[in-house]
C-alpha cells in the first residue's frame, strides 16, 4: 500500500460512491465523471488495497469481504472531512429552517436520530423533522418529494436513490428484571435450550416477521410459544415487563431502553445473523444544503 502522501484522496471519495451504488456507470453518473475514468480508478484502487474490491455476479457487482471492511470506516473519514472543510462561518449562517420528511421505523429513530437531535436542535433549532411511518414504497417516493430521508434496512438497489452506510447492526435477547434467566451470569451466552423455554414476542416491519431466530429453528425442527407479534420495538419491549416473555431484539436498542424499562440483555451462544441499516435519499435532494448538512448530521453521531 502507497504511502499517504503518495495517494491521490479523490480515490476514496470514488471508492465511497462505488460501494453504495457497485457500478461503474452509475457511479460516473453520480459523480459526474466518465465512466473510463471511473474504471482507472476502480483499477487503481485494487492495486492500493491489494483487492478486487467489487467482483461480477449473475445479479451485478458484489463487494469483497474486504470492501465490506472499507464501508464504515470511510464513510466516518468522509464525514469528518466535510465537516473540516466547512468554512468557518458556516455554522453562524445556520440555522436552517424549513421541514424534513424523514421515513423510519422506531428503530431508526433510536439509533440514528435520537443521537442527533441535540446537535440539530442546537444549530437548526427552526428545522422540523417530520417522521414518517417507513413503508415500502418510500423509495419510490424520494422521486416525488412526498418522502426527503429514508432510514432503513432496505437493501440499496444501485441508481436509484443516493445512499450512506450508516452501520452494521447484530442481535440480543432481551427480559425483564427478576426474569429466572437474569439468574444467569451477564457473560453467560444463552443457548437455544435458554431461549425456548419462554415464550417470545417477534417483531415485524410492513407485517413481515424480523426473525433471525426461524431459519435456525426449521432447521433444527425445533418450535417455540410466540405470545406476541408488535411492528413496534419500544411497545414489543413493554409487554417484557409484565411477562416472562424474552424478544430478539437489535443491540442498539436495547442497550438505550433495557436499563429505563426495568430490561436485561444478554448474548446468544448461537449466530443471528444481523442487518445493515442505511440512509437513502433522491438526486433531487443532492444540492439542497439543509438535507447535505442533516445527512452529516445523522451519520456522524451514530454508532458504528
Amino acid at each position: 500500500m502507497p504511502a499517504l502522501d503518495q495517494l491521490d484522496l479523490n480515490l476514496l471519495r470514488i471508492l465511497s460512491v462505488l460501494l453504495e451504488v457497485r457500478s461503474v456507470t452509475c457511479t460516473a453518473q453520480r459523480l459526474g465523471l466518465s465512466q473510463p475514468s471511473v474504471s482507472r480508478a476502480l483499477r487503481a484502487l485494487r492495486e492500493v488495497f491489494d483487492d478486487p474490491l467489487l467482483v461480477k455476479t449473475k445479479v451485478g457487482m458484489t463487494l469483497t469481504q474486504r470492501a465490506e471492511a472499507l464501508r464504515e470506516p470511510l464513510d466516518d473519514w468522509l464525514s469528518k472531512t466535510r465537516a473540516i472543510l466547512r468554512a468557518p462561518n458556516e455554522q453562524v449562517a445556520q440555522p436552517f429552517s424549513g421541514r424534513v420528511r424523514v421515513a423510519t421505523t422506531d428503530f431508526g429513530l433510536l439509533s440514528v436520530l435520537m443521537p442527533a437531535m441535540p446537535r440539530i436542535l442546537e444549530k437548526a433549532p427552526n428545522l422540523l423533522i417530520d417522521i414518517i411511518e417507513l413503508d415500502p414504497d418510500n423509495l419510490n417516493q424520494l422521486s416525488s418529494g412526498a418522502v426527503d430521508l429514508v432510514i432503513s434496512g432496505f437493501d440499496p438497489e444501485p441508481g436509484r436513490s443516493h445512499e450512506r452506510h450508516l452501520f452494521h447492526e447484530t442481535y440480543c435477547c432481551v427480559f425483564r428484571d427478576g426474569h429466572p434467566l437474569a439468574a444467569l451470569e451477564p457473560s453467560q451466552r444463552l443457548t437455544m435450550e435458554d431461549l425456548l423455554a419462554w415464550p417470545h414476542i417477534l417483531l415485524s416491519v410492513h407485517g413481515i416477521p424480523v426473525d433471525p431466530l426461524a431459519l435456525r429453528l426449521a432447521q433444527t425442527r425445533q418450535e417455540r410459544r410466540i405470545a406476541a407479534n408488535s411492528p413496534y420495538l419500544v411497545s414489543a419491549l413493554l409487554l417484557l415487563q409484565a411477562t416472562d416473555a424474552v424478544l430478539i431484539s437489535p443491540v442498539r436498542s436495547a442497550d438505550h431502553l433495557a436499563q429505563p424499562y426495568g430490561l436485561q440483555t444478554r448474548a446468544t451462544a448461537m449466530e443471528l445473523g444481523g442487518f445493515d441499516y442505511w440512509l437513502f435519499w433522491h438526486e433531487r435532494n443532492r444540492r439542497d444544503p439543509a438535507i447535505n448538512w442533516l445527512i452529516d448530521e445523522l451519520s456522524a453521531h451514530v454508532r458504528h
